[in-house]
């Protein structure tokens, strides 16, 4: 396997795990704080709670359930595609690879205000990880053969 292809992978792993470091931080990390507070009778002092509240805590899980599938997949998509190509150096793999980093790559800048930025950076290594593929693909220049005259 040559540098360029063990490059490939390694940034198309560290691609899908990143992604999917990304989509556990913006769905399940405390990204706030709820505070409530009660009154028992008029004498008494107010007993005040806070909790932090991630974004599946305040949506729900079933809400929440096919962004992360979704998301999942793409990320599966850019590490099937790089592992495929890196080993085998098939076209087929490294169309699968370009297809998953362009989902990523999409979702990370539709969503840029929101989650978008927590899968900025596997999306980034996946499109280069897919950049590699093609650069490796290309091969060595070949020299023409000059046509003599005679």
């Amino acid at each position: 396997m040559s540098i360029m292809r063990r490059f490939e992978l390694i940034c198309g792993v560290l691609s899908g795990v990143l992604g999917l470091a990304g989509v556990g931080i913006a769905f399940f990390a405390p990204l706030g704080t709820e505070c409530t507070s009660s009154l028992s009778s008029p004498g008494e002092t107010a007993q005040s709670t806070c909790l932090r509240v991630s974004y599946v805590a305040a949506q729900g899980l079933g809400s929440v359930m096919p962004y992360l599938i979704v998301l999942g997949l793409f990320c599966a998509i850019v590490v099937l595609g790089a592992l495929g190509h890196s080993l085998s150096g098939s076209g087929a793999w490294r169309a699968v690879l370009w297809t998953g980093a362009a989902l990523l790559l999409t979702s990370s800048i539709l969503g840029l205000l929101s989650i978008g930025v927590f899968l900025l950076p596997g999306a980034l290594l996946a499109l280069v990880a897919a950049v590699l593929s093609s650069l490796g693909a290309r091969g060595p220049a070949r020299a023409v053969p000059s046509a003599t005259v005679g």
